[in-house]
């Protein structure tokens, strides 16, 4: 007997449609872990249904078990505004991995584009803190100092402790290089009273000053570079050996050096310490150029023997020790005849 067509309507209606039947086979792969079976086959059925946005999603699931997580969010952005609800959470983390994999490729932008997707499917911290570090690396200061507040204010809310040491510690720099420089320092200050023996947030204004001193130097400011150096000194004592020997290193690439200030500058690093090779051998160059080669001969000395083993400086020091140990020229004026 031939069915009607009214038979077939609901023998029909009864059959899983293909998108059904792709979905329970994908998510059987994907549950028995055969992840590059559940790839291959769904990379197929896109080809021919490629609107199929909880497919997609899916491959965006595979991809990320796979460690792939660029090609996994790249999955998620097929399913577009399709994307099933089901799926956001898991998409959120996925573009918050491909942010950081974005920016481990030195690919800032994308690294921004990628978190930004995130965060409009869930605002997770993690997605806040690498699109600020994203941001931090391509200048943008403001959005990243924003990012990081939020990121913040939810490990605060959560009492998560760790994070908010990270979290303080990056924004220490974006505050420092994105002009709020007092923020900066004192935000420092407290961290250091929480993390006594966190040292970056140290390294990290340095780096500010030097910043600033080596602008200054491009723009043949070379006193205001000095100030700059000498000003980091007295804001960070642990960092003061650094900053005054960069003082007196610019002072010595003048044109026309004033040796007695470039000595005076190594002075306040050796006061502080003594045995410094670096300070010990811009004060030695500063003697031998005002023509006390014995009194720089004592100084780089003591400079090479305070260096670590290793030393690249090493071949500067000893170098000068050569010059300074070979016997001194007699230039002999003839009268003339």
């Amino acid at each position: 007997m031939i069915a009607t067509v009214g038979q077939y309507a609901v023998v029909a209606a009864a059959q899983p449609s293909p998108a059904q039947t792709a979905a329970t086979r994908a998510d059987a792969l994907i549950r028995a872990k055969k992840y590059d079976a559940a790839k291959t086959f769904l990379e197929s059925y896109l080809k021919v249904h490629p609107a199929d946005a909880e497919a997609h999603a899916m491959l965006g699931v595979t991809m990320a078990y796979l460690g792939d997580p660029i090609a996994s969010a790249n999955a998620f952005d097929g399913a577009g505004a399709r994307l099933p609800d089901a799926f956001k959470g898991f998409a959120a983390k996925a573009y918050a991995d491909a942010a950081v994999a974005a920016f481990k490729a030195k690919d800032a932008n994308k690294s921004v584009a990628f978190a930004s997707k995130g965060i409009r499917l869930e605002r997770l911290p993690d997605a806040f803190f690498i699109r600020a570090t994203a941001y931090v690396e391509l200048g943008d200061y403001p959005h990243a100092i924003a990012d990081f507040e939020q990121a913040k204010a939810q490990a605060t809310a959560a009492g998560d402790k760790a994070a908010l040491l990270l979290l303080d510690t990056a924004l220490v720099r974006a505050y420092a290089f994105g002009g709020q420089f007092d923020k900066s320092a004192a935000l420092a200050a407290d961290v250091k009273k929480r993390d006594a023996a966190n040292t970056r947030v140290d390294d990290i204004l340095a780096e500010y000053f030097n910043a600033r001193a080596t602008d200054a130097l491009a723009a043949g400011k070379r006193d205001d570079a000095v100030a700059l150096y000498e000003s980091g000194a007295v804001a960070l004592p642990s960092r003061a050996v650094i900053l005054y020997v960069a003082a007196a290193s610019a002072l010595s690439n003048a044109l026309f050096p004033d040796w007695k200030r470039v000595k005076a500058e190594a002075d306040k690093a050796l006061a502080i310490d003594p045995l410094s090779p670096r300070a010990n051998y811009i004060a030695a160059v500063a003697l031998e150029s005002q023509g006390d080669r014995l009194g720089a001969l004592a100084l780089v000395r003591k400079a090479k023997n305070n260096l670590t083993a290793g030393d690249a400086f090493e071949a500067t020091v000893d170098g000068l020790i050569a010059k300074l140990e070979a016997p001194a020229v007699r230039v002999e004026v003839v009268p003339a005849k």
